[in-house]
């Protein structure tokens, strides 16, 4: 081989990784912040999988959940294969395998990828997931927090890295929501900060104060109070009838919401977890 040849073939090489770590790269910044249509997602009411799923055998979902959750045997029937879905996530052209149904004590997922070692085993129900570059790199999931006094839902967002071949799964949002709390009429994605002392936030976007929960003294659909310098994510709004602007609010880990039925009543600033709620507009700037 020439020398000037061998040049050529170094250069397009060296090229080549080049273009191919700009590409990886440029995926960061679709995923490095959380917009409107990742809320809309996150609060939808029905799971996607079937619309995504590639075909496979009953034979090989049961092979699966044979591997990773046997439990699901011993119930005598099959109806677990339904919550049984192939998805190629990381685009090598092979099945990967979720199963995301009822579980032990409560809904259950879990995610194998064929030929790594990584799992994500959650207490949770993947309702939808993000693909860039035909590679599967977020999952929106719902669990059940709490059954009663009042009921909890979570809703949590992981973010998929295959950094060296290597598969991690992050977790990168993490909210409640109190049980009969609506989703908004339009989503949106911004940050804003109370500038009232004592501001009411609710469980729906309308000012109701008749008691409904007297065990928890909670007022009406009230759900506590935040003081000025609250911050808190405005993922989406709606009008009521009276044409105020109600913000469906994500209240930051570590802002308290005074009077707020607490897991065991109890805050924790360090849990990393918002708050879902309703409020009204005009008690907010924008930050």
């Amino acid at each position: 081989m020439r020398p000037f040849t061998l040049f050529i073939l170094v250069v397009s090489f060296l090229h080549s990784c080049k273009v191919g770590s700009k590409k990886e790269e440029s995926i960061a910044p679709k995923l490095d912040s959380l917009k409107a249509n990742a809320y809309q997602r996150l609060f939808s009411a029905e799971s996607r999988l079937s619309d995504i799923e590639m075909a496979a055998t009953d034979e090989e979902k049961y092979a699966f959940v044979k591997s990773y959750f046997p439990y699901l045997l011993n119930r005598g029937d099959s109806a677990f294969l339904e919550s049984v879905f192939a998805v190629d996530f990381n685009n090598d052209g092979k099945k990967d395998f979720i199963y995301s149904g009822p579980g032990v004590l409560t809904t259950h997922s879990i995610v194998a990828i064929t030929g790594d070692t990584a799992r994500f085993s959650e207490q949770c129900l993947i309702i939808d997931m993000d693909k860039v570059d035909k590679k599967v790199r977020r999952l929106y999931t719902n669990s059940i927090i709490s059954t009663g006094g009042p009921a909890v839902e979570g809703y949590s967002i992981y973010d998929i890295n295959y950094d060296g071949g290597a598969v991690t799964f992050v977790k990168r949002f993490d909210c409640e929501l109190i049980d009969r709390t609506p989703s908004p009429a339009t989503y949106d994605a911004f940050n804003v900060e109370s500038i009232e002392d004592s501001l009411i936030v609710r469980s729906e976007p309308a000012a109701v104060d008749a008691p409904w929960d007297y065990m928890l003294a909670l007022p009406g659909n009230q759900l506590g109070k935040v003081p000025r310098g609250t911050q808190a994510i405005v993922a989406g709004s709606t009008k009521d009838t009276l044409n105020t602007v109600w913000y469906f609010a994500l209240i930051k880990p570590g802002y308290k919401i005074h009077g707020y039925p607490y897991m065991n009543m109890t805050f924790d600033p360090k849990d990393g977890r918002h708050r879902v709620v309703w409020t009204r507009a005009d008690g907010w700037k924008r930050k």
